[in-house]
């Protein structure tokens, strides 16, 4: 009887560790590797299913915020939360993932781009006083073209003395005098007087280089203008009446 209920002990002792041996890691162990996680839009995080070999299928609360793929790669779309589910039989697994916005980059600021591969104007600014419009470009070089178009009907004339023609212009550093005998003629090949006729259009060129610090804000423009009996800027300096004058081309 002894030897019988001892060998039915070791019987069932063995069937116990065989069964151990075989039976399937229990399903209170799987887990995934985080339950939360951060990624930036754009990026991704890799989730991992830990305690089994068995696959895990994967999927997204919203996939518009984060999708995730067959191996777990979460990728970041746009800011929002999403829970991200890893299916392994009937166990099911959960990450809350929260998608940041990504930082945006410092833009370059154009007004003092040094890129001059291809000349391009960064800025403008226009005005307009007694008949006269007056426009500014400032360009990726650092030059500035000064444009005036004689609306009036008679002819004007700038320049004829420093004192009756001056410019400057306003950066964030400072506002900077520019010498009449530096400025460049558009159509007069570097003479800083212009005469202009109705309806025509002339220039200067100004060139900033490394002395005039700061952005571009505006090109100030003022002097006097004779006026005609019209009330109106003339070429004709002998006219008794006159007008201090003083615009601003504000750059944007």
């Amino acid at each position: 009887m002894k030897k019988y209920v001892k060998k039915v002990s070791v019987i069932i002792l063995a069937l116990l560790v065989s069964l151990a041996m075989v039976m399937p890691v229990s399903a209170a162990s799987v887990s995934l590797n985080r339950r939360s996680a951060s990624v930036t839009v754009g990026k991704t995080v890799k989730l991992k299913v830990k305690g089994t070999r068995k696959k895990a299928k994967w999927s997204s609360s919203n996939s518009k915020i984060a999708t995730v793929n067959k191996n777990g790669v979460v990728k970041g779309k746009k800011a929002g939360q999403v829970k991200i589910t890893a299916k392994i039989g009937k166990k099911k697994l959960t990450c809350k993932v929260n998608v940041k916005k990504a930082k945006s980059k410092a833009k370059t600021n154009t007004n003092t781009a040094q890129n001059t591969n291809v000349r391009k104007v960064v800025a403008k600014g226009t005005t307009y006083d007694h008949g006269i419009t007056y426009e500014a470009y400032l360009y990726n070089d650092r030059t500035i073209e000064v444009e005036v178009t004689n609306g009036s009907n008679s002819g004007i004339a700038f320049g004829w003395s420093t004192s009756d023609f001056n410019m400057a212009v306003k950066t964030t550093a400072g506002t900077y005098n520019i010498p009449v005998n530096v400025l460049k003629s558009v159509e007069n090949g570097g003479v800083s007087y212009q005469r202009v006729q109705p309806g025509a259009k002339s220039g200067w060129i100004i060139t900033l280089g490394n002395k005039i610090q700061g952005n571009v804000q505006s090109v100030i423009f003022s002097g006097i203008y004779p006026l005609n009996a019209n009330g109106l800027p003339t070429f004709d300096w002998s006219s008794r009446t006159y007008i201090n004058y003083s615009v601003s081309m504000n750059l944007r």
